[in-house]
């Protein structure tokens, strides 16, 4: 295992579901136990690839239970634990850490824009639920908040908060200048010991700056090729090439989840559609799709 958290290129799976659309553990497992073998330094459940706001407490908990199993002590298991209400997240933290989990990923959610204070409180209050180390998950895009290099600097030093998951690229901004402005904030926020990792396919398979992580979902049924980027390799070009027109396939539709779960199938992995409101890939989609993996 890695011995800083949150560290190496970290792999998000999908939830698998039966087709009574039923988290289908044996089928989680079969993604996550060849993972150890093909690069990958760490997996992240019920991330947004994962889909985990989506299921119960009792299923989120079997979820993280079985991917410590799959892992079988070759990889840490990260699990994010996002939710409606500080109690649930909490709840999540605690049973995640019962199961085995390495450590927790948070993205702070509400029905209303959080603001600093808002997140410094949650925080706060999850670590003084669980000793796990916290992976901070900026989504300002989808959340409405983009965490401060001052408010990383309060967390790394008043709670568990060992690493940020930070967009490699975001709507407006491309300039590999902003990015790494922006990356060096965050570095000197978090201090030394600190992960400073990276997230978004399209940025990842661009040449991003030197980071300490990339959290990807599809280095879950990828795992040689995204290695092989990761690394460097001589088959490097050729990998990135294959990956990125997989991504831009993903990113043009309208269900990049639904997209993913077309891939795991293409894959080899079995899995129905996932839960509304979510909508499955539509015929066209799954077509660019399964020929960019062709």
């Amino acid at each position: 295992m890695t011995a800083t958290p949150f560290t190496g290129l970290i792999a998000y799976p999908i939830t698998p579901l039966d087709a009574a659309q039923n988290p289908d553990l044996l089928a989680l497992e079969r993604i996550i136990a060849p993972l150890h073998g093909h690069g990958i330094d760490a997996v992240t459940v019920l991330a947004t690839s994962g889909a985990g706001v989506s299921f119960e407490a009792h299923e989120h908990a079997a979820i993280v239970a079985q991917a410590v199993t799959a892992a079988d002590g070759q990889l840490p298991v990260y699990a994010a634990i996002t939710a409606h209400s500080t109690p649930a997240v909490i709840a999540r933290a605690q049973a995640a850490e019962s199961a085995g989990a390495a450590g927790v990923i948070l993205a702070p959610f509400s029905y209303l824009p959080l603001g600093d204070a808002e997140v410094r409180e949650l925080i706060g209050r999850v670590s003084d639920a669980t000793d796990l180390p916290i992976a901070f998950y900026n989504k300002p895009v989808q959340l409405g908040y983009d965490i401060t290099p001052d408010t990383l600097d309060y967390l790394v030093t008043h709670a568990h908060v060992r690493a940020i998951k930070e967009p490699s690229i975001r709507p407006g901004q491309h300039d590999r200048a902003i990015l790494e402005t922006r990356l060096a904030e965050l570095r000197s926020a978090g201090g030394p010991g600190f992960s400073l990792g990276l997230s978004g396919d399209l940025g990842l398979l661009a040449e991003p700056p030197a980071v300490d992580a990339w959290h990807t979902g599809l280095a879950a049924f990828l795992p040689a090729e995204y290695h092989s980027v990761w690394a460097q390799d001589a088959y490097a070009d050729t990998s990135r090439r294959a990956l990125r027109r997989l991504a831009e396939a993903l990113a043009s539709g309208h269900s990049p989840i639904g997209g993913l779960h077309v891939a795991a199938r293409t894959q080899g992995s079995t899995t129905a559609d996932p839960l509304g409101p979510v909508l499955p890939a539509t015929a066209e989609e799954t077509a660019e799709i399964v020929a960019a993996l062709s």
